[in-house]
């Protein structure tokens, strides 16, 4: 009988996580790791002969433990068998270990898999599986030397959803059946069953009779996989993939030292300024491009400490962009050829800033063919190819050239990565373009080559690591926080499942998952070959829109979903055994089950194929459902360079014959879907259609009189023909352009492009009462004045302008202008046709961002905006003057008004998704917003999240649906170790109910009655209150003598108590002398700004303090300061503080917020409260008191929370809510 099983061994490298196997192991680690091997295998030598349990016992078991796994040995399960070893964690099992003697007859061989040790871990998973543990991460299979790994997937699906396994499993388990609990039996069965079917069985193997032949092998390069292997890391699944997205402090700081710049904390936030180097006019990039732009275009000075001149940055900014990006394209040539020699960011392949020059574009910006590439200086860099990619092509922010610089050296950064061939690191000066080169190749961006040698191990840095970087740099006016990989996908994903199913149940395919959904796809393809274009078509008419796109995070991760779609619905034509998103990334298992890796083939192959549909696809998306907006110019640089770096992941021979010219699949112009702009500023109205436009020009028409109307109505003719002509121009010129490979035709069809939306545009904004105000005021004027009146007016300028604005719209041809009567111009109309004149001015000046027309993409065949099917993204979180942005109605901060207008350009009916703080759920000012989001559209979940370790708010992801609501409820999830757990169902009449319609998360109705009563009688903390936060003061302290100012810090304070640590702070200080006259108010109250609760203190001296602590002056002389101290740390204000406004997080106290504290309810005193006042204030004398002289004084502070309930008249149930007792 001819054998089923098969055992197929996956390569250590394909079967562990890339990114874990790619990770830098410490020396000291692996030292460790070695000795603890070569231990175990000296042990086995020993014991070798001892019986399986012994071993298990004595050798196998000890060898785990060393490497910090807490083991079982024979784990008994339920008064059945015994496993041979088993590896916990929490006390579940994760690691079943079978256990046979070397040569032993039932161990498991790649030759001979249907074996007895084989039955028993079958047997064995069963019985975990059926105790309802699903924690099983591997089982391993070994006879003390070698290791058969199998993911616990493998004997899910292979063996625990077989329905014969499941069968024999029953049989046996069955009382009546005729096992009668034999397992021999059960594995007899097992062995026919694997006989009689095909069955694969995939999983790693690992020989350590490989490395024990001589001590040589006992090398990095050969113990790597080991190290790997036997590590918590893979075994236990602890390795995160998104810590390979962290930023990499040693890349980022040293990049930010040769880039000439730095982080300063200004005002609180961290922004980007040049660096010391920089002004003390070091060989920075920064300097040198400050050095070379002409006067007039420098808007900082060369010695500015904290602003950056703009226009240098931009300059940098295009400038390290294209070297990166050359970086990641040098990793790719160098994978897909398997060949170093393909590297070229090197000193000596480009030795000059003029060469790097004409790399940029006279290569890569130039076809093969071009004359430019043939040049002497460059012909060595004539293999590389060409991009077509806008990031090659000079941009109108390049006010110099790269090849301007000078030749200026700089110091090796202090703590650099670059190090010399003996592995020490380098010393001295170099030539900055040197430094840049040795710096890049000091980390690994792709090149998938491992190193023979521990220290030569390289950080991998890839794309969401550099986008990271962007973010950083990018933010260098407000600060910026870079949204982590597991919050944009968990966001794309949530929203992009959604829309799939609701864009095919629109086509009539319903179901409630995409599972379903493929199905029904695979039923109508085979009945209807046409139908996969059909289902393709609608994916690529979905349109995603980050407004506020930064590094362009959010797009990265869509694209990444909708590949994931694309492959779940079977419309990837590949053949494949998996495709996963793992750290930003696509991962693909070809079909035998390794990691699939593009090599540059001698001819079509599955490989190529897979590549190629993946440019394509990827290229697709792109093009059609990514959109972005940002009001930074870098931003959208940055955000177009991203997309780019994922295309260049999947790029391809386009040639198979010529070896010495890398013939890769240019990159399409993607520069028009990612636009700059102020989101939030537009003119016209998206709802307005181009019949609307028509049927008010034709309503002017019928109005205007016999002379007018004649002009009106040929301008109406041409103007009704243009229209259609225009918006098909803007829709068709786009696709053009994003495909044109020749760089002539890709500038003409953008141009035609841009033409037809300028030319909507200016048309549309008639529409705008500025517009017609102005119009029709000037209109009339002219028509009761002329030329011959408007000609004596006294003001020139005024004169000339209304002469141009007459021409301009072309009264002189219609209006009855030839008045023979001279007569003054009325003052006052005068007056009004001025501000009409100016209205319209500003209006015509204003930069705005129309959504209308920007992307034709989202209008309907008759150029109607339809909106986006969803709108998502971290907007900014800015307080604005609402002077700025008045016509939105939520203007409190940045990202309520991104709400408000991401509402409007959403298509009914689709999507927006957000993640914000979390201020609105309970901020007084966002009260109108809540009750919009509660009763008039349809807020499907909230999703609480913390997930920016620098941001000193928490956050939450909103996902509302664009129409009236559909249920009752609001999902509820939180965030715990990156992965969104569901919690509940809160019904929104919990919110509605309350007085403001708070959102609060743990709400019921007796915490809303209970905070009503709170609040009863009561005025808010910031009407009697003037509160700042402390100074920045560096190291500044002078301890030893006694001058400047003392200055507290956080931990010198308890509530009540001050500790004062003996410390000055220098009064000149900028930030100290910014803070002064406010440190020297006497009787302030001291908050700390984290801890386990609010805690509040005072003292009869006064101090400087520093950014954790806010002093609060009490502004109402009506308020006692000793009372409101009383309050802040009272019982009752903590309850209520951390149950209304923010997350309990293993009780640590959020970092507490100005705008949340000064929210606290306070009593109004009266005659009726004074005495209960007047005995809190004595008792608060008592505590500060006794502090000093170090008393316990819990006892009166328990006294105080008792009249502080009084104070706010609490019922004793009340109370016990607040004190955890009911």
């Amino acid at each position: 009988m001819s054998k089923k099983l098969e055992f197929i061994n996956i390569e250590n490298k394909d079967f562990i996580n890339q990114y874990f196997y790619r990770y830098k192991i410490l020396e000291n680690e692996f030292e460790n790791f070695k000795n603890i091997l070569i231990n175990y295998i000296k042990d086995m030598n020993k014991r070798e002969n001892e019986n399986e349990d012994s071993l298990v016992a004595n050798c196998l078991a000890p060898f785990f433990k060393k490497l910090n796994f807490e083991t079982h040995v024979k784990y008994k399960m339920k008064g059945k068998s015994e496993i041979d070893l088993v590896i916990l964690k929490d006390s579940d099992i994760q690691v079943i270990i079978e256990a046979k003697k070397p040569n032993d007859k039932d161990f498991f061989y790649a030759e001979n898999p249907n074996c007895k040790a084989l039955h028993e871990a079958i047997l064995y998973y069963f019985r975990i599986r059926e105790e309802s543990n699903s924690t099983i991460k591997y089982i391993i299979l070994t006879d003390f030397y070698k290791f058969y790994i199998f993911e616990a997937k493998e004997f899910e699906n292979g063996f625990y959803k077989n329905k014969d396994f499941e069968k024999l499993y029953k049989s046996f388990t069955n009382k009546n059946s005729i096992f009668d609990g034999r397992t021999e039996e059960f594995y007899l069965e097992a062995k026919k069953i694997l006989d009689l079917k095909n069955f694969a069985l995939k999983g790693a193997f690992i020989d350590l009779n490989e490395i024990i032949k001589t001590d040589a092998e006992y090398d990095f390069k050969n113990l790597k996989p080991y190290f790997k292997i036997f590590n918590r890391d893979f075994l236990l699944q602890e390795f995160n993939p998104n810590d390979a997205n962290q930023l990499n402090k040693g890349f980022y700081d040293e990049l930010l030292y040769l880039l000439g710049l730095c982080e300063k904390v200004i005002n609180g936030k961290t922004l980007i300024a040049p660096s010391k180097n920089s002004i003390d006019k070091e060989g920075t990039l920064y300097y040198n491009i400050l050095q070379h732009l002409p006067e007039y275009k420098r808007d900082k000075k060369e010695n500015s400490e904290n602003e950056i001149d703009e226009n240098a940055l931009e300059i940098l900014i295009i400038w390290i962009n294209r070297i990166l990006f050359l970086k990641l394209l040098e990793s790719s040539l160098i994978n897909f050829n398997d060949d170093k020699n393909l590297a070229f960011l090197n000193i000596d392949k480009i030795q000059n800033y003029n060469k790097l020059n004409e790399l940029f574009f006279k290569i890569l910006a130039k076809k093969p063919n071009d004359n430019d590439r043939k040049q002497n200086n460059i012909k060595d860099l004539a293999y590389l190819p060409y991009l077509n990619s806008s990031l090659f092509t000079r941009s109108n922010k390049e006010i110099i050239e790269i090849s301007q610089l000078s030749n200026l050296q700089l110091e090796y950064f202090k703590n650099t990565q670059i190090k010399d061939k003996s592995g020490k690191t380098k010393k001295g000066k170099e030539d900055w373009l040197k430094m840049i080169f040795e710096f890049l190749n000091s980390f690994d961006f792709g090149a998938n080559y491992d190193n023979e040698n521990l220290l030569a191990q390289k950080d991998l840095i890839n794309s969401s690591v550099l986008g990271l970087v962007f973010e950083k740099l990018n933010g260098y006016k407000e600060g910026s926080f870079y949204t982590p990989s597991f919050i944009t996908s968990y966001m794309c994903k949530e929203s992009l499942d959604r829309i799939v199913l609701q864009k095919f149940s629109e086509n009539g395919l319903n179901a409630e998952n995409l599972d379903i959904l493929q199905k029904q796809i695979l039923v109508n393809v085979n009945s209807d070959f046409n139908f996969r274009d059909k289902a393709i078509n609608i994916l690529e008419e979905i349109r995603i829109c980050d407004p506020a796109v930064g590094s362009g995070h959010f797009l990265v991760s869509a694209l990444n979903e909708m590949i994931y779609i694309y492959y779940k619905l079977g419309l990837i034509n590949i053949s494949v055994s998996d495709l996963k998103i793992e750290n930003d990334e696509i991962l693909i298992k070809d079909r035998e089950g390794g990691n699939f890796e593009y090599k540059r083939p001698k001819s079509q192959n599955d490989n190529h194929k897979i590549q190629m549909e993946i440019f394509n696809l990827k290229k697709s998306i792109i093009e059609n459902n990514l959109f972005g907006v940002d009001i930074n110019p870098n931003s959208c640089e940055i955000t177009k360079l991203r997309l780019w770096i994922e295309l260049l992941k999947n790029s391809y021979y386009l040639s198979f014959d010529s070896e010495n010219y890398h013939n890769l699949q240019t990159l399409p112009n993607i520069d028009i879907n990612i636009k700059c702009g102020n989101s939030l500023i537009s003119n016209i109205d998206f709802g307005i259609s181009k019949d609307n436009f028509l049927s008010n020009l034709k309503s002017r028409i019928d109005k205007a009189d016999m002379f007018e109307r004649e002009t009106l109505k040929k301008e109406f003719d041409d103007i009704k023909k243009e229209i259609p002509q225009r918006f098909e121009n803007a829709k068709v010129q786009a696709k053009y352009y994003k495909n044109a490979n020749d760089k002539t035709e890709a500038k003409k069809s953008k141009d035609i492009y841009e033409e037809s939306i300028l030319y909507l545009i200016k048309l549309f904004k008639r529409t705008c009462n500025e517009y017609i105000n102005f119009y029709q005021g000037l209109h009339d004027f002219f028509y009761n004045y002329g030329y011959i009146n408007i000609n004596n007016i006294s003001n020139e300028q005024i004169k000339a302008k209304l002469k141009n604005y007459i021409e301009y719209f072309k009264f002189h041809e219609f209006v009855s202008f030839e008045k023979k009567i001279i007569r003054e111009v009325k003052e006052k109309e005068l007056s009004k046709i001025k501000t009409l004149m100016q209205a319209y001015e500003d209006f015509e000046n204003k930069k705005t961002f129309e959504w209308r027309f920007e992307f034709p993409e989202v209008l309907d065949y008759e150029g109607n905006f339809k909106g986006f099917d969803l709108i998502i993204g971290n907007p900014p979180y800015v307080v604005k003057k609402k002077t700025e942005y008045t016509q939105y109605e939520w203007n409190n901060d940045l990202y309520t008004m991104f709400f408000e207008m991401g509402f409007k350009i959403t298509k009914h009916n689709y999507y927006l998704n957000f993640i914000t703080p979390r201020f609105w759920l309970v901020n007084i000012n966002c009260e109108k917003m809540r009750k919009y989001f509660l009763n008039s559209i349809n807020l499907i979940s909230l999703s609480e999240t913390n997930p920016f370790e620098q941001a000193t708010t928490e956050n939450v992801i909103s996902e509302f649906q664009i129409c009236n609501p559909k249920q009752n409820t609001i999902k509820h999830y939180k965030e715990n170790k990156q992965i969104f757990n569901f919690i509940n169902k809160i019904d929104k009449k919990y919110f509605l109910s309350n007085s403001k319609c708070e959102i609060i998360f743990n709400i019921n109705e007796d915490l809303i009655k209970l905070f009503d009563k709170i609040c009863k009688n009561t005025i808010q903390l910031k009407s009697i209150i003037e509160t700042k936060r402390g100074a920045e003061y560096g190291k500044n302290f002078i301890k030893t003598f006694n001058s400047g100012i003392k200055i507290l810090l956080g931990y010198d304070m308890q509530a009540y108590t001050i500790k004062w640590n003996n410390s000055f702070v220098d009064t000149n200080l900028k930030d100290i002398s910014r803070l002064l006259d406010f440190f020297k108010t006497k009787n302030l109250i001291y908050l700390r700004r984290v801890d386990k609760r609010l805690s509040a203190s005072i003292s009869n001296e006064t101090f400087a303090f520093t950014k954790n602590i806010y002093g609060i002056k009490i502004t109402d002389v009506k308020y006692n300061y000793k009372l409101i101290l009383a309050l802040l740390n009272s019982n009752l204000l903590n309850f209520y503080y951390l149950n209304k406004f923010t997350t309990k997080k293993e009780d640590v106290f959020p970092e507490i917020q100005t705008y949340l504290y000064e929210q606290l309810p306070i009593p109004e005193i009266n005659s009726k409260n004074k005495k209960l006042e007047d005995k809190i204030i004595n008792l608060v004398d008592r505590i500060i008191e006794g502090k000093k002289s170090g008393i316990d004084m819990r006892e009166l502070e328990e006294e105080v929370d008792r009249l502080v309930y009084r104070l706010y008249e609490l019922s004793e149930e009340e109370i016990k809510i607040i004190e955890g007792k009911d």
